[in-house]
């Protein structure tokens, strides 16, 4: 049971690093979509896309 603890542990403190890194990012990937379209579709799109993005 400890080294499952360990490992759980060891997960949460890892992902929260890479969970930023991909969300910089897609922010960036998501900015330029909307200087170059500048539509609310990619602005409801990306939203939707940020918000989905924690359950992957």
């Amino acid at each position: 049971m400890g080294t499952t603890n360990s490992k759980l542990i060891y997960v949460e403190l890892d992902i929260p690093f890479l969970g930023t890194f991909f969300y910089l990012v897609s922010f960036l990937a998501l900015w330029l979509v909307i200087v170059i379209h500048g539509d609310s579709h990619s602005i409801f799109y990306g939203f939707h896309f940020f918000l989905t993005l924690p359950e992957i």
